[in-house]
């Protein structure tokens, strides 16, 4: 695994878990908030399994997260470009990391 992944890796790791410490209170006002922890969690666990483990299903699991949240932004009121880069910046970041070192992965 390149050091580029593991940089990537640890700021989507770090980002996620602050972003979902700080969207518990908010899930009183707004209960599909529940939806998007759930997603935020599986992010986390994703780059855990690729960072830890070097298991593709990470990979698969934050495409799955970004296709949650994508549906949670457009129906949250988020514009649908707006939506749609944030669905794809991640694991595209995160494949453009992994494609060299593909192979090694479990």
């Amino acid at each position: 695994m390149n050091t580029g992944l593991k940089v990537w890796l640890w700021i989507v790791f770090v980002i996620n878990i602050i972003s979902g410490v700080m969207m518990i209170p908010l899930m009183l006002i707004q209960p599909l908030l529940i939806v998007s922890l759930i997603a935020e969690v599986l992010i986390i666990v994703g780059a855990g399994l690729i960072l830890f483990a070097q298991k593709k299903v990470g990979f698969y699991l934050m495409i799955a997260c970004a296709a949650i949240g994508l549906v949670i932004n457009i129906f949250g009121g988020v514009g649908v470009v707006k939506s749609i880069i944030s669905a794809v910046l991640c694991p595209l970041i995160t494949y453009l990391f992994m494609q060299k070192d593909w192979d090694s992965f479990q």
